[in-house]
């Protein structure tokens, strides 16, 4: 089992199904609106409950090599049924994602990605999107199959978890730079890095992949992983697990920075694993931005309006070193919510939301230097909650 693997694996979630608004709004998290299944006008959902079952894989009942024959047996007929057709085989009802395209809606379906992850709470099917036009799995009388799906994922994810990630590394933080031939198709490719360590915590200002001259790659979902020089168990941390961008032959693409990699030992090294890297073929985006934010609607709604009145006086580009801090620029003049929520998850704490930067630094009491003031007066006061909103859906 690799070590990013998810140690782990169950689920009590929904599976998202039918149409979606765009062409992404299936893979949200943010609930249903009302509608219909299939974008057919009929068998609307409800919200009810029901939960799928725990899954360890020791149970005989799925593992590894089972997951495609649960599919075929349990999932393929029901999905296809409620969410196939000009939904999500041929993608033309409201430009919905074609995760179920012919031939064999098993391929389209793991290959699209997000959806069969190592962790199964991080697979898009269990997401919640804005706008879409059918309810979900949690109708009463639907608990079969949502266990049935739960299961599938599960079985899928354990068989993620058999396969060997492609690694770099381990390197010293003071390196700078990660020579990624070793993986197959990477010759020439390398991943350059500015960082230091801070308190208890690895400052990224600036990491970017740079492709082979020879060919566009495509790369998924970079994990950096700690590796204590006590020889201690690693620690994984998957803050760019959103991120998946093609870089153009020769080019370069970043990820969003300043990237912050909370708890981190000083004297450690880091090591990269890729949830996928390989030769790409067409015309890259040479290297966008990636948001890595998993629920941009919420930040957008909830949070960015708290923020532009609150704090992108300074954030935005009125100060320097509040600049330096958190760079919220993207919250000024042509407002850019994917880049700014990317921008703004760096001061999130994933594994400890309540202790975000972003949440204590403004707040009154919370022990923390803030040279901009404390606007929030405790954890009850309207902008904090809008904050919070957003940094719970992270």
């Amino acid at each position: 089992m690799n070590r990013a693997a998810t140690t782990k694996l169950f689920a009590i979630a929904a599976l998202a199904i039918a149409c979606s608004s765009n062409s992404d709004a299936l893979l949200g998290d943010d609930p249903f609106g009302p509608g219909s299944s299939g974008g057919t006008g009929k068998d609307t959902w409800g919200n009810g409950g029901g939960g799928g079952p725990s899954y360890t894989g020791k149970d005989g009942s799925a593992g590894p090599g089972q997951a495609e024959a649960i599919y075929r047996s349990k999932i393929q007929p029901t999905i296809e049924a409620k969410c196939g057709g000009a939904c999500h085989v041929l993608g033309t009802t409201l430009s919905a994602p074609k995760y179920l395209a012919g031939p064999d809606s098993y391929i389209s379906i793991k290959a699209y990605p997000g959806i069969v992850t190592s962790d199964v709470y991080a697979s898009k099917l269990l997401g919640r999107p804005a706008g879409h036009p059918a309810a979900t799995l949690l109708d009463p009388g639907m608990e079969t199959f949502k266990a049935d799906v739960t299961t599938w994922l599960t079985a899928e994810a354990f068989a993620l978890a058999a396969i060997p990630l492609p690694t770099v590394g381990p390197v010293d933080l003071s390196a700078g730079s990660i020579d990624l031939s070793s993986i197959k198709g990477m010759t020439g490719a390398k991943l350059t890095f500015t960082a230091k360590v801070v308190g208890n915590y690895a400052r990224y200002d600036s990491l970017q992949i740079t492709a082979p001259t020879t060919t566009a790659i495509h790369v998924v979902a970079p994990i950096m992983v700690m590796m204590p020089s006590d020889n201690t168990a690693p620690v994984s941390d998957k803050n760019f697990s959103a991120a998946d961008l093609t870089i153009n032959a020769g080019a370069t693409g970043s990820l969003d920075t300043p990237y912050f990699f909370f708890g981190w030992i000083p004297g450690s090294k880091l090591e990269v694993q890729f949830t996928k890297i390989e030769t790409a073929t067409g015309t890259g985006d040479g290297g966008s931005v990636q948001s890595g934010c998993k629920s941009v609607a919420t930040f957008q709604s909830s949070a960015a309006p708290e923020l532009i009145n609150t704090c992108v006086g300074c954030h935005g580009g009125g100060n320097a070193n509040a600049m330096n801090a958190m760079d919220l620029s993207k919250l000024k003049g042509n407002i850019d919510y994917a880049g700014a929520c990317g921008q703004a998850l760096f001061k999130v704490n994933t594994g400890n939301k309540t202790q975000s930067n972003i949440l204590l630094a403004p707040l009154n009491g919370s022990g923390l230097n803030h040279n901009g003031g404390k606007p929030y007066g405790s954890t009850n006061s309207t902008g904090y909650q809008a904050i919070l909103a957003w940094v719970n859906k992270e």
